[in-house]
Order: C-alpha cells, then sequence, then structure tokens
C-alpha cells in the first residue's frame, strides 16, 4: 500500500486542497499522514476528517521582528531534524508540499532523505517557502494558470497546471433548500422575491465586512428584497446582528459548517480572495464581489482576484475601497439577474473540475503506478 505525506496548514486555503488530495489518494488505497503545527487549525481539522498528523515546531518569520528572524535558523534547523527523524519512521513513498509553515522543515528533509517531493502552490504568486523548494522538487504543481505570467507570480519555469483541489459538492449546482436556518425571518416574502447574498471572510473572518457591509446591506434593502448569511469568523460575532436593519433577512454565524452549501445557496458572494475562496467561486459558478486581504504577501489575493475579473466573472474591491465601489457593484447585481447569470457562468468555465484527480494521478505515476 502507497503512503503519502501530506504538509498543510495555518489556513483553510491551504488545509482543505490538501484533504480533497488526501480523499482522493484514500480512495486509492493509499495511507495518508499529514505534517502541521500545533497551533494552527490543521491540528483539529485533520483529525477530525481521519488522517494522522505529525507536529512540526515552526512558524513563518517574513514580516516578522528582528528577535523572531535571529532565532529562525535554528528552529528551522530543529524542525527539520524532527521532520527527518519521522519520515525514516514513516517511510513514505512521496511527499507533497500544499503550503504552511511544516511544507519547509518537511520538504528539506524529504529532500535529504531521497524521497520523491512535489509541491503545489495554491496562488497565482508564489510563496517564498514554494519558491524555495521549486529548485530542488521532482515536480511542482499551481492552482492557477500562471503561463502567461510567469516573471508576475514568480513560478519556475517546470510548473504544472492542475488547478485548485475543490471538494466534490461545490460542482453540484442546484440550490439547496436551506432557508429553514433562517428561523427568524423579519419580512414577508412578496412578488419582489428576495436575493440570497453571502458574505464572508474566510476561515478566519475579515473585520473591514464585518464592519462595513451592514450598512451597504441596509442602503441595498430599501430597493431590494434581501436574504444576507453572514460568516464572521470565530470571535467576532459580538454586535453585527444589531448593525444590520430589520428590513434584512439575516443569519449571522462564526463558521458556516458546510461551505458548499453557503455557495449553492448564494446568489452573490462578498467575500476575501483567497486561492480556494476563488477555487471556490468558481466551482460554483456565483458571481462575486471579491475584497483581498490588504496585507496578504506579494498581495496575492488581488492576483487571485483578477483571474476572475479579467474573465468579466467578478468585480474588485480594494478595501480601502469599500465604502465608494461595493455598494454600486452590489446594487448592479441586485438590478440585473442577467448579468449575475452570466457572470456565473463565466466564473463556471474557469474551474477545474478534476484538480485532485490529476493531482493523485501525477502521484501514482511518480512511484509507478496506475489508476483503473
Amino acid at each position: 500500500m502507497p503512503k503519502i505525506v501530506i504538509m498543510a496548514g495555518g489556513t483553510g486555503g491551504h488545509v482543505f486542497p490538501g484533504l480533497a488530495l488526501a480523499n482522493e489518494l484514500k480512495d486509492r488505497g493509499w495511507t495518508i499522514e499529514w505534517f502541521g503545527t500545533r497551533d494552527r487549525m490543521e491540528a483539529d481539522t485533520v483529525p477530525r476528517h481521519g488522517y494522522p498528523i505529525h507536529f512540526l515546531d515552526i512558524a513563518g518569520v517574513r514580516g516578522k521582528g528582528l528577535l523572531r528572524k535571529l532565532h529562525s535558523p535554528i528552529r528551522l534547523i530543529q524542525a527539520v531534524l524532527s521532520a527527518r527523524k519521522i519520515l525514516k519512521q514513516l517511510s513514505p513513498d512521496l511527499v507533497i508540499g500544499m503550503g504552511g509553515y511544516a511544507s519547509g522543515p518537511g520538504g528539506l528533509a524529504a529532500k535529504s532523505l531521497n524521497i520523491p517531493l512535489f509541491i503545489h502552490e495554491q496562488n497565482a504568486v508564489f510563496g517564498l517557502t514554494n519558491r524555495l523548494l521549486a529548485v530542488f522538487a521532482d515536480k511542482v504543481f499551481t492552482g492557477f494558470d500562471l503561463t502567461k505570467k510567469q516573471t508576475e507570480s514568480k513560478a519556475p519555469s517546470n510548473t504544472i497546471w492542475v488547478g485548485n483541489p475543490v471538494r466534490a459538492e461545490f460542482f453540484e449546482s442546484q440550490a439547496r433548500e436551506i432557508d429553514t436556518l433562517f428561523a427568524s425571518n423579519k419580512i414577508t416574502e412578496s412578488e419582489n422575491p428576495p436575493c440570497n447574498i453571502l458574505i464572508t471572510g474566510g476561515s478566519l473572518g475579515a473585520q473591514s465586512l464585518n464592519t462595513l457591509l451592514p450598512s451597504i446591506i441596509n442602503s441595498c434593502c430599501k430597493e431590494h428584497n434581501l436574504k444576507v448569511w453572514h460568516q464572521a469568523g470565530k470571535g467576532k460575532l459580538t454586535g453585527i446582528e444589531e448593525n444590520y436593519s430589520t428590513d434584512v433577512t439575516l443569519r449571522v454565524d462564526e463558521f458556516i459548517g458546510n461551505t458548499a452549501d453557503a455557495y449553492a445557496w448564494a446568489e452573490i458572494i462578498v467575500c476575501r480572495a483567497g486561492a480556494l475562496t476563488v477555487a471556490e467561486v468558481s466551482a460554483s459558478g456565483k458571481p462575486a464581489i471579491f475584497v483581498p486581504l490588504p496585507i496578504a504577501v506579494d498581495d496575492h489575493q488581488t492576483k487571485n482576484a483578477r483571474v476572475l475579473v479579467e474573465a468579466n466573472a467578478a468585480y474588485l474591491v480594494n478595501q480601502k475601497d469599500i465604502s465608494e465601489r461595493l455598494e454600486a457593484y452590489l446594487k448592479a447585481l441586485l438590478s440585473d439577474k442577467k448579468l449575475r447569470k452570466t457572470m456565473g457562468e463565466n466564473a463556471k468555465v474557469l474551474a477545474k473540475v478534476d484538480s485532485a484527480k490529476v493531482l493523485a494521478d501525477y502521484c501514482q505515476q511518480e512511484i509507478g503506478m496506475k489508476h483503473d
């Protein structure tokens, strides 16, 4: 039975593509092991999905203070030695880095032990760790087609575009009946059918969306019948519901467990532009208004969003311009059902339906296996 170590952590943008690949390989008879860090979301999420995880003591240093940088070489060496010890015990056939702090030392350890190494870059611009690992990785995969933007994306020449692995549920575009979640409907549906709006700042939430979106929605609801599902982020619920007008049918959650259901329900999505979010929007075939995280390394969220914006599948609003621009885009979508349909169809065209399967095929080819 072949064995793989998946290195992914930090945010859902790394962890969930890793899980999509893990599930595909598990169905093909592979044994799955995981590298992550103890204090990030993978520590809970990965075991909950049934996969054993091994923790490395490592943290990011880019943009950190001098003291952290001075200590980082020692921690990196210790993490590499720890990863080597675990890899010797596990004896995997393949190691793949999907991003996150553990990928760096895990990748170096795999290389030192002559274990085949793959990396997958989810974003439209290569992160520092993946740029370094790409130098000696056996194969380098990307979530976006970077062949025409190699310089801007900092991508090596040997990249293979496979897309970002997305759970199968996101490709099932029929809207699900989940209005029962709105237990305290505040308006009576009339000849003006409601438009469903999903607001989400990703797995960690976005305070700017939490603060600024309610007033924009309140302005729009004067002309439109609106249902809003707002994911606030862990510990960020306070005060949000009170800021919405009583004319809005509203549900506010810290975290939406089944994001695929929420995307299927939504007619318009207002969100950050992490790589996985962009891929899920595309897979769901829904129009989006992206508000990239302004402090993202290398401004990669803006570059992610532009892939759909340039295909007339989404709008892009810089965070500093939310108050001036987002309302106009939202009203344009609310007023034109045909526009929503066209943008959603444009987004769907860009979706890579079989990313997890293609990536799994490459894994099997590396160790000389074929999948029927």
